[in-house]
């Protein structure tokens, strides 16, 4: 029984005990103090820790929205004109994308009559081949109307009163041109961003937070000729 009373006395040694007045209370060996750690958030008081990183987050991180690029095989047709007779115009009813361009001659080429040519340097012409490329700018000489002051390089963007500009050339020129009427088809590749379903964009659930780049192809026959100027200046290419 004497071992008993020893283990709960030893038990009850630094536990406080009131006692029996209300006066201050009786303490066993004091504990310890401890430093708490700074909060990963920030102080006591609710302000930031310098120096302190964030709580780590709680699930996986969202994933940033990656733009679609989706073939719609239809969209804005492109019109064209010319302000000068040596470029072409061109532009889309809407505002589009170029993403890019091809241009090959589609038919053989045609003899046009040419009062500028001698007899003899007509004797000795041959046709050559011809194709579109872009141009600086397309702007007539009146400088009046609509004008285009950028080429149509891919990534330009154009509209119904923002043209872009291209001109015929040579991919492989005689060396006396004779005076004819060529034929190109030039493929364009045309893109629009989607933020709804208007225009090309219908069906493609596309929205202002989730859009769609729609992607379609479209096509211009063009013309140019080769004609020379009066009194043996020599040969140039045109439209027709």
């Amino acid at each position: 029984m004497r071992s008993r009373a020893l283990a709960v006395v030893s038990l009850a040694v630094g536990l406080t005990a009131p006692t029996a007045c209300g006066g201050s209370p009786r303490k066993g060996p004091e504990a310890d103090p401890v430093t708490l750690a700074p909060s990963a958030t920030g102080t006591a008081t609710g302000q930031p820790t310098a120096g302190t990183s964030g709580p780590p987050s709680v699930g996986p991180s969202p994933r940033a929205w990656t733009t679609p690029r989706v073939n719609t095989g239809s969209g804005a047709s492109l019109q064209n004109r010319t302000p000068d007779d040596l470029c072409q115009m061109v532009w889309s009813p809407y505002p589009v994308r170029i993403e890019g361009f091809t241009a090959a001659q589609s038919d053989e080429p045609v003899p046009i009559a040419d009062s500028n040519i001698s007899s003899e340097d007509l004797a000795r012409s041959g046709f050559g081949t011809v194709t579109y490329q872009t141009a600086p700018n397309c702007t007539g000489s009146g400088g009046v109307g609509l004008q285009a002051r950028k080429p149509c390089a891919p990534d330009t963007v154009i509209g119904p009163a923002d043209p872009c500009a291209i001109t015929p050339a040579y991919t492989s020129q005689p060396e006396i041109p004779r005076p004819g009427r060529y034929t190109v088809l030039v493929t364009w590749r045309l893109s629009k961003l989607c933020t709804d379903s208007s225009g090309p964009c219908g069906g493609l659930g596309a929205a202002a937070d989730r859009p769609v780049r729609a992607i379609w192809p479209t096509r211009l026959q063009l013309n140019a000729c080769t004609k020379w100027e009066p009194n043996g200046g020599g040969s140039y290419l045109s439209q027709c």
